[in-house]
């Protein structure tokens, strides 16, 4: 047997090993079943080095080293600076327990000398080695991307210690607005230090062990029965009337399964597969097929009630419970996916096709077995919203709940009856994507602890303030201009927006969302914005990145299936998607679309109001802003589309974009009139019927 194969297999077993592990110490008390009890730090390393070394098995190398020799040097490489870290943990705190934050250190206001005298060189030298070998694991499993831009926050502080230490920011004009110049005690150590909350096996591996994993082993044996083919062959029996026909499958199915496997990619992998063939047979266009599958698939990480691994962590971040998380993505995501069946719709329209009926393919028609299959996928989502809505036990219970029900249920598909194995399969891949996210936690785990030492999320907050302050009142031909309040925080969400979009290119939504939130949503809160509001907004355009161009990584996988350009698939998944890129700014001044009364909450802390909402959530206000955010979806939709119920003209595009933000804003004076010329529009068209060269159109 090949050394892959064996590597492969042992790796799956390491994996597996860890998960049942994780499950069996996430046994809720009262349930009659009894709980491995491990400390949460034997729990951190055992994982950290079990998983690790599993994907070191997996030859991650292979790829980037041509010579065997040099791919073995590396794996054995990391492996020793992964052991030694491992060793390094256990060691400072579990054997020793030192005090690893002296008082005495508060004393030092060189961070390069508490750095230097602080740590202890063994520990250190672990920390640097274990960093160096998970940068390096991270780039050829996950990408240059998101290890570019640790290995960039670690440069930052290394040159702001050595700049503070050697007095290179008095004096100097252009340093003295570099954000680390402004904190001279940042606590450089934090990022090399085992044990602290920002270490590598601090709060993020806590998240992943504690609260994720159930829901990744969920996704993983949910892929693995019949139940997502069955799931997408009742999307085209419920469709088979509508116009969009596989176009509104694709939407339907996507968004399912997608909230269960929380990932774009291979929510697109999964379904797109049956679903974009279907559309192709429409006579849809491939880029625009791409663009449905792919803009439906990064739809399911704001799906209730699993979503995604960064709602895990909007969750923990903001102190909400995670049942008031799925509660807040309702209507958000219920409006997005009518922003698709619109788009869908109006795209049939415009080709002038009609509903499939009867028509429907021999594969695609429900047989008994299809019927039993749902319960694979009704029973473990139903459990879920039943768990959360009862709050008796907590997020991790019910995804333990959930995996034992499809565990139990799956047998009701005959391919699991005949291969039992399956569902070992399952494990070791829910293992193997347990590892993947793990070493992903490691480099959002360095970005965080490098920003934290320096002091940049403060300082950066403080710099974008002053600039949005100064920015609102101007000169015009010697007459002052002062703008409202509203533009100030209008223009940061633009700003936290095009960061989240462009650190989000060519990544998983996670750290794009945790490398966000951590500069900007200090700096949102201090403009009036709740701190779960902030964290949500970032959050949607975190996975909004999947579908933005040039790197829209759900359309370059819409498009392998399709053999269309990706650029295009791109544009494509964006332009029906626009509505991904309204909602955040609407619910940021509208809370009400989040239901919950954290998002009026200043601080989650505290439980501190927003002096500009006093009074949290209004129901005049939910009533006032519902309808006319459908109404510029619409609008929107039908610009895009450059066709309603005829072809719309260019300027009467421009007109209906023009008309959004007006409908939107708070003033009845304005919106008032907006949405009346807006629905003028809408009616003039209707009332004049669709032309009669609607398929050429």
């Amino acid at each position: 047997m090949t050394r892959p194969t064996v590597g492969a297999r042992l790796s799956n077993g390491l994996a597996s090993v860890v998960i049942l592990v994780v499950l069996a110490t996430a046994v809720p008390e009262g349930v009659g079943v009894p709980t491995l009890d491990i400390s949460e730090e034997f729990l951190k390393a055992g994982a950290f080095f079990l998983l690790m070394s599993a994907l070191l098995l997996r030859a991650p190398f292979q790829q980037w080293v041509s010579s065997v020799r040099a791919q073995r040097a590396l794996e054995w490489g990391c492996f020793a600076a992964i052991s030694l870290f491992t060793f390094t943990y256990l060691h400072e705190t579990l054997m020793e327990k030192p005090d690893l934050f002296p008082v005495s250190w508060q004393s030092y206001a060189d961070p390069m000398s508490r750095l230097l005298e602080g740590v202890p060189d063994w520990v250190a030298f672990a920390a640097v080695s274990a960093a160096v070998a998970l940068l390096w694991m991270n780039w050829t499993i996950w990408g240059a991307g998101i290890a570019g831009i640790a290995i960039a926050c670690v440069c930052y502080v290394v040159i702001a210690a050595i700049g503070t230490h050697l007095d290179w920011f008095s004096g100097n004009k252009f340093l003295s607005y570099v954000p680390a110049a402004t904190d001279p005690k940042g606590e450089l150590h934090k990022w090399l230090i085992v044990g602290d909350e920002h270490s590598l096996l601090g709060r993020f591996p806590g998240i992943l062990l504690n609260i994720v994993i159930p829901f990744v082993v969920l996704g993983s044996l949910f892929s693995q029965t019949g139940g997502g083919k069955s799931l997408i062959k009742l999307a085209f029996n419920l469709s088979r009337n509508l116009r969009g026909g596989p176009g509104h499958a694709a939407i339907m199915s996507s968004s399912i399964f997608g909230t269960m496997s929380g990932g774009p990619v291979v929510n697109v992998l999964a379904t797109g597969t049956l679903t974009i063939p279907m559309m192709l047979k429409r006579k849809f266009s491939p880029t625009f097929a791409g663009g449905v599958e792919s803009a439906a698939s990064s739809g399911g990480q704001i799906v209730p009630p699993v979503m995604g691994v960064a709602a895990f962590f909007l969750a923990d971040f903001t102190g909400v419970p995670y049942s008031k998380v799925v509660l807040a993505a309702l209507i958000p995501a219920c409006l997005y996916y009518f922003t698709l069946f619109i788009s869908v719709s109006i795209e049939a329209r415009k080709m002038d096709l009609q509903a499939i009926g009867d028509d429907l393919p021999a594969e695609f028609q429900m047989q008994r077995q299809d019927y039993l299959n749902l319960w694979i996928v009704g029973i473990p989502i139903g459990i879920i919203v039943a768990v959360l809505a009862s709050q008796a036990f907590s997020v991790t219970a019910a995804g333990l709940f959930a995996v034992t029900a499809l565990v139990i249920v799956s047998f009701i598909d005959p391919d699991v009856r005949q291969k039992p194995r399956l569902l070992l399969d399952a494990l070791g891949n829910a293992g193997i994507q347990a590892a993947r996210i793990m070493l992903l936690f490691m480099a959002v785990a360095i970005v965080a602890a490098s920003l934290s030492a320096t002091g940049f999320t403060n300082s950066f907050g403080t710099l974008i303030a002053q600039i949005v302050e100064n920015s609102l009142s101007f000169t015009v031909f010697g007459a002052e201009v002062l703008l409202p309040g509203y533009v100030s925080q209008f223009l940061v969400l633009f700003v936290t927006m095009l960061l989240a979009l462009l650190l989000g290119m060519g990544m998983p939504t996670l750290p794009a969302y945790v490398n966000v939130t951590i500069v900007m949503a200090a700096v949102l809160g201090n403009l009036g914005i709740g701190l779960f509001t902030a964290n949500m907004f970032v959050f949607y355009f975190a996975v909004a990145s999947a579908i933005t161009p040039p790197v829209a990584i759900a359309a370059f996988a819409a498009a392998s299936i399709t053999r269309a350009d990706p650029l295009q698939t791109g544009f494509n998944s964006l332009r029906l998607g626009i509505s991904m890129f309204v909602i955040p700014f609407v619910f940021a001044f509208y809370p009400e679309l989040l239901l919950i009364e954290e998002a009026f909450v200043a601080d989650t802390t505290s439980g501190r109001l927003l002096a500009s909402r006093p009074d949290g959530f209004e129901i005049g206000q939910f009533i006032s802003i519902l309808p006319r955010l459908c109404l510029c979806i619409v609008l929107l939709a039908t610009a895009f589309s450059r066709f309603d119920v005829r072809r719309v003209g260019g300027a009467e595009s421009l007109l209906r974009i023009a008309l959004v933000i007006p409908c939107l804003l708070p003033s009845p004076t304005v919106f008032v009139p907006a949405c009346a010329v807006a629905l003028l529009l809408l009616v003039r068209n209707a009332w004049r019927g669709p032309a009669s060269n609607t398929a050429q159109a």
